[in-house]
């Protein structure tokens, strides 16, 4: 079974945030995250930690104005210097909190600008975040978002692979909805290749018939 940690921005939302810790252990939980510290007192935040006997697992680098839709800036043109200065307020913060690692939003495309300009900008600030992160041990993940829940949301797929679950077999055998994954990649203007890379059962040929009763 997997380690269940609680995101106190999105759970006990009855409850003012601070209060949140207490309601987290109450419920059983051990582990706790949340997508921003820096809105309360590091210490203060600890504090809590402690007081219920919880450790938190994650936190994210400040993401721009959150409030008026910003998404993270990372990849944003123009915003290095802003996404920069952050970083070393999320490692204040991460030593304090005990959290080892921390999560990176990227942002949303800004239209106008193509996407090798994003993603030159985003390398950039994720080698400078990742190379300072990593002096304190502290690792940095990147989220990938889906375009429903934030759309314009920065996301690059270069090649898509497929097998079904269970069994690593051909589409069909496990629980996959795949013809829903086919639709969403027209619609999303996919326009590279998705491999095959399942084990076929009983055999090759055999395992091809889903590509006429899902792709027609």
């Amino acid at each position: 079974m997997p380690k269940f940690a609680a995101n106190l921005t999105m759970l006990f939302t009855e409850a003012p945030f601070m209060e949140r810790f207490a309601l987290a252990a109450k419920a059983g939980f051990t582990h706790v995250e949340y997508l921003f510290p820096y809105p309360f007192k590091a210490e203060d935040l600890k504090a809590e930690l402690d007081k219920h006997g919880l450790k938190q697992v994650l936190f994210n680098l400040p993401a721009g104005d959150w409030a008026a839709g910003e998404r993270g800036i990372a990849a944003l043109p123009g915003r290095s210097d802003e996404f920069r200065a952050g970083v070393p307020q999320a490692i204040e913060y991460a030593k304090v909190l005990g959290v080892n690692r921390v999560n990176c939003l990227v942002g949303k495309r800004i239209a106008g600008l193509s996407d090798d300009e994003h993603r030159q900008t985003l390398i950039e600030n994720v080698r400078f975040a990742a190379t300072e992160l990593a002096k304190h041990d502290i690792e940095l993940v990147i989220e990938p978002i889906n375009h429903y829940d934030i759309p314009g949301y920065l996301d690059r797929i270069g090649h898509i692979q497929i097998a079904d679950n269970p069994g690593r077999n051909q589409p069909g055998t496990g629980e996959i909805n795949f013809p829903f994954i086919f639709r969403q990649l027209d619609e999303s203007g996919y326009p590279g290749w998705v491999g095959l890379e399942y084990i076929p059962t009983p055999d090759t040929t055999s395992s091809l018939a889903w590509l006429k009763t899902m792709t027609a």
